[in-house]
């Protein structure tokens, strides 16, 4: 185990085979802290067996469209980072996401206080899919931590498509419809955090005038109905329209922040459906691809400048942008660039990204441990 953590990942068909060469990659070292991502066919085999195996360990995981790490990434894999020295950390399990997760703030309140310190601190999180709670999770979270100037990174779990179910775990236990969350303080330096942003905005402004918050359902924009609007923007009939959303997501324009919200589904009644909560009267723009490669470099560059040395890396990405780059014949190449620019990290592409308590959609986000 390098500089007090092991970057570990194995994508070998058979289950205790990818075991076996993870722990080989772990060695003999005591882990404090294990991150891992995996296939929903295997990830309960997985929880069990890592806790076994290291039962001292703070262990935090989840299904994944995809699993990145600089060694390799597959929707077929086990990805581990295992860190034994350089760190604390603490964590725990938000119960009932999609309805109370309010009811939970004590469990986070008493982690922090677990911790000997809050300087160079963040709450990592993963919350389970298709509960729609994303947002009232990251509430949660912001009324205990923002305070306490703690910023919390994340993301959504994943599976490869096969069924609408996704994962998470926590010392050695699965959950559903939860929110597994652990602080990592870094006794090594700081922790930063960055976004990528593949689109750019456009001249096509929006204000949302009729929203059903919680089905995450806009029915108009500007008093029109809201497929008749984004089709026109598009230049594109109603009927077209499903072709060309993911590649055209919206930008909530929050605070000269451009937070990106996929669009889901075209409903029969005109209506759009979205991956994130719209609020009524937020004014959106249209977003429309820019070049990969180019954003990739700007991000590397922006990471360069501010982080001189770094240790271990976390990466969290969207599915829908995985699908986009794959359509576009370049997936591959993108994620095989990662390692040059980020060095030893591993990763996950999910249903969605969480940063500084907002909920995202179509964006990388990155933290930097030094």
């Amino acid at each position: 185990m390098e500089s007090g953590f092991s970057v570990c990942y194995s994508d070998h068909e058979d289950a205790k085979q990818a075991f076996h060469q993870i722990c080989e990659q772990v060695g003999e070292a005591a882990p404090k802290l294990l991150v891992f991502f995996s296939d929903t066919a295997h990830f309960a085999y997985y929880t069990e067996e890592l806790h076994k195996k290291y039962p001292d360990a703070e262990m935090i995981g989840s299904t994944a469209y995809d699993m990145l790490s600089s060694k390799g990434h597959s929707g077929a894999a086990l990805s581990v980072l295992a860190v034994s020295e350089g760190i604390e950390c603490t964590g725990g399990i938000i119960m009932d996401a999609p309805r109370y997760p309010g009811k939970h703030t004590g469990v986070i309140r008493e982690c922090v206080k677990r911790l000997t310190s809050t300087e160079n601190c963040c709450c990592f999180e993963i919350t389970t899919a298709y509960g729609y709670c994303e947002e009232i999770v990251q509430d949660t979270f912001r009324g205990v931590l923002e305070e306490m100037n703690i910023p919390v990174f994340g993301g959504t779990a994943g599976n490869a498509g096969e069924t609408a179910r996704s994962y998470v775990s926590y010392n050695g236990r699965v959950y559903a419809e939860a929110c597994a969350f652990m602080f990592i303080r870094n006794e090594c330096g700081r922790i930063r955090l960055f976004s990528e942003n593949l689109f750019r905005p456009t001249e096509q402004f929006f204000s949302v005038t009729d929203v059903n918050c919680e089905e995450r359902t806009v029915y108009e924009f500007d008093g029109k109905p809201a497929a008749r609007v984004i089709a026109k923007a598009l230049g594109v009939s109603t009927k077209e329209l499903p072709q060309l959303l993911p590649s055209h997501p919206l930008g909530r324009l929050v605070n000269g922040n451009i937070y990106v919200t996929g669009h889901n589904e075209v409903l029969p009644s005109g209506a759009l459906t979205y991956y994130s909560r719209i609020y009524n009267h937020t004014m959106m723009v249209l977003l429309t691809p820019g070049d990969p490669f180019t954003a990739q470099l700007d991000t590397f560059k922006r990471i360069h400048d501010e982080v001189k040395q770094f240790r271990f890396v976390l990466v969290i990405n969207c599915f829908l942008r995985s699908c986009m780059l794959e359509q576009q014949g370049v997936y591959n190449e993108y994620i095989e660039k990662l390692q040059g620019g980020l060095g030893q990290y591993i990763g996950f592409s999910g249903n969605g990204e969480q940063m500084n308590f907002e909920h995202l959609n179509q964006t990388m986000l990155v933290a930097v441990f030094e």
